[in-house]
Parts: structure tokens; C-alpha cells; sequence
């Protein structure tokens, strides 16, 4: 059964008289009144004395024209600020107003949709039909177009709540099917009536449930409405009450802010009629009371001020009296001190001291004296600024301590006479028996009573202590000053007496060595050209005696150079500041003979200087030509040699072939047909002739090493070792060896010969394994001090330390050709082929624990080679 349309329709309720909703701030009414007293009452400056009197005090202060003016703006603004209120009030009203009318044509909507659906139901018309589906569209556009109006997150609930709802209706009523012509409604099947039944008391349903939701949103806004008129007519109400207030309290803080002001002035004059020049009033305003004020207090200042003056000046002149006489004994004192200081110090200098010691012991005593004093120590600092040299203590200490002195002292481990060291300025103790944190004194030390240290300084840095003790009152800052100033003169003698003993014991051993050099030593003045001081040798290596050559020139026993050239060579000497050279000396006999000479021009004052050292180099040229003679005769010769090596061998080669050609020839054909004998010396022949063949090879080999070498250039050794195993890949596997190859470099050299080293070493690894064991072969390389370090291990029989240079020397084998064939030139081979790269070979092996071949090449080459290389 289907709900009655009358009951339907009594769930609709109409819109009641529009509210106000409560959209202002609240408590803004009541807080207004609290805010402008409080801004007028900081307008109208401090209220009590106290306040105006104070100089930190804070506020706002300024002239009674602009407050009078402030006064007239403030009630103003606040009716602006009311009547901006108001407006911002009607238009929440009006909002609100909008958003009841909105709900109401939602419900109105809903209603109407409900009575299409009746109708539709009864008549199944399509007239019905579209209609009921026009006023669904109308339904979702009208929600979708209100949803920026509700914003409150009560509102957009209810408005959601509504648009699924008409999400759902449409939904429903799509499932009506098509829609039939004009009465043919009439005529449905009962199955599909009771469907159509089902499907709008479904609808109706929908539409009962979404009707609250509008209802919801209607009552909510305007109950908002109601609420915020009444609280617009009550922020009205304290605005006006507010702005009645403000006014009576503006009238009463005028009146104070001038009575105030002109009270505290009344009695400000009266304290200083009274001989009260010290009364301030203190004002801090910026008006034209406060400026008076201020005026006040600076007439009181200045007669306060030239009050004071005239006892200032009484007591100045009393002070000043005072000051004269103190700064005239203080003078007299300072000139007494100067003097005593002035007059040790001078016999300081005046006394001649044959060692630092002297000097030093002279002055600490000198000090003592100065100070008044009974003892006194100076002891140095070292250069580590870490340890304290124990030098000299004065007489009294030496006689009386009898413990053995330490002659270095840590600093840490020092007692409080070092304090002047740690604090680098003197240090006083006038009551040294009192003091907590002393070590104590060594066995035998006279009891100390007063002490005073100080710091010595050269430059930043302290080079010594100096103390005194046991004054007989206690020390004080003229104490201090005159240690100062006396042990900086007494340090500046110390360090010249230094000076002259370096000098003294440079100028002996500058005369030692210039006495005892092997070779000639000049001096010759350039105005001269005579020597003016030589040594023994310069003068007896051209046979002369010292007097007979003191009065020769430069260009008496010079020969190879004529006056003119000397005299430019001068000159190149001059732009150069040195020169090394040789020329030619006669002596007095007539011999002449080659010097070098090393020169450079000595500059004593304005004056200059030829300093010459020459050697007799006679005998060394003598044995130069001689070698040179020899290497040119000895190149000839291994020219000849190599190129007798090259025609006997091209010469050998022929008739040993047609030896082994026809040897072999003969035991192919004939094998088997003579006796045994007869093959076995056949045998010996095609072997002595095969062996012939191999010495003649490596004989070539080993002559063109230096003669038909290929120029360097960069080889990767990595490649070049994997070159030499596929040559010897067919003895690796007869043996069954294990070769270990390591990341080699690429170096700069001959890639042939280099090959023929790696192959050698590696050959002669694989031949003179143990028996019955494998080859294990390990090569490698490694950067050492600008060149590369080759290695190649083996695990073979080894060699006899006694038998390291042999091996590597031309013909020479350490086995018979039974037990190991080869011909004694493959190391030989090695050895030259290395040397002539720049390096140098060698081995390490023990009998039976195998070898260690090395060999070095250089891996610093020149720009052009790096680049290359790069």
C-alpha cells in the first residue's frame, strides 16, 4: 500500500520569521571602554609626581595642543569603527537571510517532487514523466550552485546529505523503464504494477528522509540570525555607554594632566628658594610642561654646578701642592736608581771579560747589589720553552747550599721561583715563609725570606730568569723597574759578547779551512789586480815564495787569456756573480799548467773583491786524453769484432749447412745399412752441427744487441708477455708449467730485445726444473724510486751464491749439455740487452729452493717520452 498523499505532506513545515545569527566577536562591547581609558590615560601623560619625576618611566607624551586634537579624533574613530560594525552586521544578516531562503526553496522543491511522484504513479503518463525528471535536474543545480554559500562544516553535512539523495531519486526513477503513450497506463500487467508500486513507495521514502535535512538547514540559520541580531543590539547598546565613559574620563584626565604638572613646579620652586640646589623635578614629558620642568632642572644644575666649582678649585690647588712635592721625591728617587743603574752598567761595559760566564756572573752579582738584596740566581730558558738550564747563582748561594745542583730543570717540576716564567711578568712574594705552594729549598739553603723574580725577554720569547731574595724591607715596583731596564742592558752586553765569540771562532775557522784547503785560494784586489791575501798552496803551486808572490798581478802567470779578455771575464763575473771555468797558469820554471778555476766578486763596503779557488788539474787532463785515446780504441775494436763476429758467422753458416744438409741427407738414406757404429757418429755429426747452428745464432744475437737495436719506444709488457708464451706455449705444456703473470707497465724500450730477456728467463725456469716436479714460474713488477723492478721466480734447482757473476757472463754454463742443453750466451744475451736499457740484472736463488731473477729498467723518462707515453 502506498503512503496517503495527505500524510505525506503534513511532514512540511513552513519557514518562520527570519533570526539574527550570532556572528559578531564576543565580549567586543564590554572590553571598549577598558581600551580607549587606558589609551586616553597614556595620552594625558603620568597622573601622580612620583610618575613625572621618574626618567626611565614609559608612555606616550606630547605637547597639550596635539592632545587636545587626539582627544576629538578618538570619540570619531569610534563611531567609524561602529558604523563599519553595523555594516559588516547587516551584511552577515543578509547572508544568513539567503542562505533561510535557499533551504526553504530546497523543501519547496523536495514537495513538489513528491506530489510528481504520485502523480506519475497513478497516470504513468509521459507528461509526468518529464516533468518529474525537470524539477530532479532543477533540484541537483540548485544544490550544486548554494554549496560555496554554506560553508560551516554543520552546513556542508546537510547539503551532502541532500545531493545524494537526489543522486539516489534519479537513479530510482530511471528504473521506470520507457516511457508509454497517453493512457497506456492503464493497461500494466499486474507483475508490473506491483513493481512500480514498490519502486515510488521507494522514492517517497527518499524524499521523507531528505526532507528533515532541508528542514535542519533552515532552522540552523536562522536561529544564527536571532542570535547575532541580539548581540549586535547589545554591542550597540555598550558601544554608546562605552563612548559616555570615555568622555567623562577624558574630561578628568585633562584637568589632571595640567594640575598635576603645575603643583610639582610650585614645589620645585619653593625647594630651591630654600637652598635646596640638588631638588630635580625629573620630568619626562614632551609637552610644554615638561619643557618648562626641564628648564627648571638645568637653572638648578648650573647654580648647583658653580656652587661646586669654587670647592673644586680649593681642592684642586690643595691636591696639586700635593702632587708637586710627591712627584718631586718620586723624581729624586728615580734619578738616585738611574744612577746607581747607570753606573753599573757602564762598568759593565768598561770591563773586559774573557768568557760569557765571567760576564754574567759579574752582572748577577751587580744586580743583588742593585736590589738590595742578599742572594740572586740567573738561570736560561731553553729554546724548547719547555726546560730551565741552571747557570750561575750568586756567592752567598754557592757558599752555603751543599746539595748537588741539577744542570736542566723541566718547567713543570720548577717551584714558584719559576712563576715568572709560567705568568711571563715579575713575580713578588714579600712573605716567602708564609707561601702554601713552594717545593722547598735544597739541604744547606739559607733560610729566604723575600723574593723577587723576572722574566728576561728577547724579542717574545724568554731566554732567562733572574731572582734576588732577601732584601731587608719588602720589594716593590722601583725594585721591579730597575731589575727591568738593568738586565735589558746587561742581556744586550750577553748577546754581543756571543756575537764576538761567534765571530772569533768563525774568523779561526774560516782561517783554518782557508790555511788547510788543498786547493789555491785568491783574494785579489780588482784595482790592483795584486793578490791581497792567498794561502800556501795558491802561492806554491806556481813555485813562488809569499813575498814573491804578493807582488805579482793577475796578469803575470795568466796565459790562455790576455788582459782585455781577463778583464771581461771580470765583468761576466760581475753580471753572473760567479763563474767556473779553466784556463792556464805558468809557473816560475816556465812549466804552464791547466786550473780550474771557481770565481765570484766579494763586496767588503764600497770595495770589491775577485775570491778565486783553483786546482791543478794537469795530471786529470793528462789522464782524460789517455781514456779517451783508450775508448776511441777500444770502440774501434768492438767494431772490429762485431763485425768479425757477423762475416764469421755469415761465413760459418754456409758450409755447416751443407754439412748438416748432406749429414742428414746421408742418415736418412742410409740408416740402418752400416753398422751401429757408423750411425752413432753420424748422430754425432747432425747434433755437433745443430749445436754449431745455435752457438752461431745466438753469437749474431748476442754482437748486434748494441749495433742493430731499434730505437725505444713505449711497449706494454702485459702484450709482450702474451707474445712470449704463444713462442713458448709448446714447452709450457711438455713441462706441464704454471705460469703467473702479474699487471706489468709499459716502459719505453726495444720490444724485441725486451722479449728476448722475458723469453730467456722464462726458458731457462722452464729447463732447470727439479726432476719430477712442474715448473711454477712467477713474473711481476713494482715502482721503485723512479724506476720498475722486474721479478721472475722460479721453483727450479737453483744456483750457488758463488756462482751469481759467472752465470751472466759469455759462454759460461754451470751443467754438461747432458744433463741441460744450451749454449751459456742466453743470460749474457739478458744482461747486455738491460744494460743497454738503462738497467741493471741480478738473481737471488739458493741450491734447490729455486731463483730470482730481477732486473731494472727505468720508469722516468724524458718530457717527449711521458707524453708519449701518456
Amino acid at each position: 500500500m502506498l503512503p496517503c498523499p495527505t500524510s505525506f505532506l503534513s511532514i512540511w513545515r513552513t519557514s518562520t520569521a527570519g533570526r539574527w545569527s550570532a556572528a559578531a566577536p564576543r565580549g567586543l562591547g564590554a572590553a571598549c571602554p577598558i581600551i580607549w581609558i587606558w589609551s586616553c590615560r597614556n595620552i594625558c601623560g603620568p597622573s601622580s609626581r612620583m610618575q613625572s619625576r621618574l626618567s626611565s618611566a614609559e608612555g606616550v607624551s606630547v605637547k597639550i595642543r596635539n592632545k587636545l586634537i587626539l582627544i576629538g579624533i578618538i570619540p570619531v574613530a569610534l563611531l567609524l569603527t561602529l558604523t563599519a560594525l553595523f555594516l559588516w552586521a547587516t551584511s552577515q544578516v543578509e547572508r544568513a537571510t539567503h542562505k533561510v531562503i535557499v533551504a526553504d526553496e530546497l523543501a519547496s522543491t523536495l514537495s513538489d517532487l513528491a506530489i510528481l511522484t504520485y502523480e506519475h504513479h497513478f497516470y504513468f503518463e509521459e507528461r509526468a514523466h518529464a516533468q518529474w525528471v525537470e524539477k530532479h535536474a532543477f533540484l541537483d543545480r540548485q544544490i550544486k550552485a548554494e554549496t560555496a554559500l554554506f560553508d560551516s562544516t554543520e552546513e556542508q553535512e546537510l547539503l551532502g546529505r541532500l545531493l545524494r539523495t537526489a543522486r539516489n531519486l534519479g537513479f530510482l526513477f530511471a528504473q521506470y523503464g520507457p516511457h508509454p503513450s497517453h493512457g497506456k497506463g492503464l493497461h500494466l500487467s499486474g507483475q508490473e504494477k506491483s513493481f512500480h508500486e514498490r519502486l515510488t513507495a521507494r522514492i517517497l521514502q527518499d524524499l521523507a528522509v531528505a526532507a528533515p535535512a532541508a528542514h535542519a538547514l533552515h532552522d540552523l540559520n536562522h536561529d544564527r540570525s536571532l542570535a547575532f541580531s541580539r548581540r549586535i543590539e547589545m554591542t550597540g547598546v555598550l558601544v554608546v555607554g562605552s563612548i559616555a565613559i570615555l568622555l567623562l574620563v577624558l574630561s578628568f584626565l585633562i584637568i589632571r594632566s595640567f594640575s598635576v604638572p603645575v603643583r610639582v613646579l610650585n614645589e620645585a620652586f619653593a625647594a630651591v628658594s630654600g637652598g635646596d640646589l640638588g631638588y630635580r623635578i625629573g620630568s619626562v614629558a614632551k609637552d610644554e610642561l615638561g619643557n618648562l620642568s626641564r628648564g627648571f632642572d638645568a637653572m638648578a644644575q648650573r647654580l648647583q654646578e658653580s656652587n661646586l666649582a669654587l670647592h673644586r678649585l680649593n681642592l684642586e690647588l690643595e691636591a696639586r701642592v700635593e702632587d708637586r712635592t710627591r712627584d718631586l721625591s718620586s723624581a729624586n728617587a728615580e734619578l738616585r736608581l738611574n744612577e746607581e743603574r747607570l753606573a753599573v752598567l757602564l762598568a759593565l761595559s768598561q770591563r773586559k771579560f774573557d768568557t760569557e760566564e765571567e760576564l754574567i756572573r759579574y752582572a748577577l752579582e751587580e744586580a743583588v747589589r742593585l736590589a738590595r738584596s742578599k742572594v740572586g740566581y740567573l738561570h736560561f730558558f731553553n729554546e724548547d720553552q719547555q726546560t730551565l738550564r741552571l747557570f750561575q747563582w750568586s756567592e752567598a748561594v754557592v757558599d752555603s747550599c751543599k746539595t748537588e745542583k741539577t744542570p736542566h730543570y723541566p718547567l713543570q717540576q720548577a717551584g714558584i721561583w719559576a712563576d715568572c716564567v709560567r705568568q711571563r711578568q715579575p713575580v713578588v712574594h714579600n712573605d716567602y715563609p708564609k707561601l702554601t705552594k713552594k717545593n722547598g729549598l735544597p739541604e744547606g739553603h739559607f733560610p729566604l725570606l723575600r723574593h723577587l723574580s723576572i722574566p728576561i725577554f728577547d724579542g717574545e720569547n724568554i731566554v732567562a730568569v733572574l731572582g734576588v731574595g732577601n732584601k731587608e724591607e719588602p720589594y716593590d715596583a722601583d725594585d721591579i723597574r730597575q731589575l727591568i731596564l738593568y738586565m735589558s742592558s746587561a742581556w744586550e752586553m750577553v748577546r754581543r759578547k756571543r756575537v764576538e765569540t761567534l765571530l772569533h771562532e768563525s774568523e779561526q775557522r774560516y782561517r783554518a779551512i782557508f790555511d788547510e784547503s788543498p786547493d789555491g785560494i785568491l783574494i785579489i784586489d780588482l784595482e790592483t789586480g795584486k793578490a791581497v791575501e792567498f794561502n800556501d798552496v795558491a802561492h806554491r803551486q806556481l813555485g813562488y815564495g809569499r813575498e814573491e808572490f804578493a807582488g805579482l798581478s793577475l796578469a803575470d802567470y795568466e796565459v790562455r787569456e790576455r788582459p782585455e779578455e781577463i778583464q771581461a771575464r771580470i765583468e761576466k763575473i760581475r753580471r753572473d756573480e760567479s763563474d767556473n771555468f779553466e784556463t792556464e797558469h805558468r809557473t816560475k820554471s816556465g812549466e804552464v799548467r791547466n786550473i780550474a778555476v771557481s770565481a765570484q766578486i766579494l763586496t767588503l763596503g764600497e770595495h770589491q773583491y775577485l775570491y778565486a779557488i783553483f786546482r791543478d788539474i794537469t795530471e786529470l787532463r793528462q789522464a782524460q786524453e789517455g781514456l779517451r785515446q783508450y775508448a776511441v780504441s777500444l770502440e774501434r775494436s768492438n767494431k772490429e769484432l762485431e763485425h768479425f763476429a757477423y762475416v764469421a758467422s755469415h761465413d760459418l753458416q754456409e758450409p755447416l749447412r751443407k754439412i748438416g744438409s748432406f749429414t742428414e741427407l746421408l742418415a736418412r738414406k742410409y740408416q740402418g745399412q752400416l753398422d751401429e757404429k757408423a750411425d752413432a757418429y753420424i748422430g754425432y755429426i747432425v747434433d755437433g752441427a745443430q749445436r754449431m747452428q745455435t752457438l752461431i745464432n745466438d753469437l749474431l744475437a748476442f754482437s748486434r744487441v748494441t749495433t742493430k737495436g731499434k730505437d725505444f719506444e713505449p711497449v706494454d709488457c702485459n702484450a709482450l708477455l702474451a707474445r712470449v708464451q704463444l713462442d713458448l706455449e709448446l714447452a709450457v705444456k711438455e713441462s706441464s708449467a704454471r705460469l703467473s703473470v702479474g699487471d706489468l707497465p709499459t716502459v719505453m724500450a726495444d720490444a724485441v730485445q725486451l722479449g728476448q730477456v722475458f723469453q730467456n728467463l722464462i726458458g731457462n725456469a722452464i729447463k732447470y726444473c727439479a726432476s719430477g716436479e712442474a715448473p711454477e714460474i712467477d713474473v711481476a713488477a713494482v715502482a721503485r724510486e723512479g724506476e720498475w723492478l722486474f721479478s721472475v721466480h722460479d721453483n727450479g734447482i737453483g744456483i750457488e751464491p758463488q756462482h751469481f757473476e759467472r752465470v751472466f757472463q759469455l759462454f759460461q754454463r754451470l751443467h754438461t749439455r747432458e744433463e741441460y742443453s744450451g749454449t751459456g750466451i742466453g743470460l749474457a744475451l739478458c744482461k747486455k740487452i738491460v744494460e743497454r736499457h738503462g738497467g741493471k740484472i741480478w738473481l737471488e736463488s739458493a741450491a734447490g729452493r729455486g731463483s730470482t731473477f730481477f732486473f731494472t729498467l727505468p720508469g722516468v723518462r724524458g718530457k717527449e717520452e711521458e707524453e708519449q707515453i701518456t
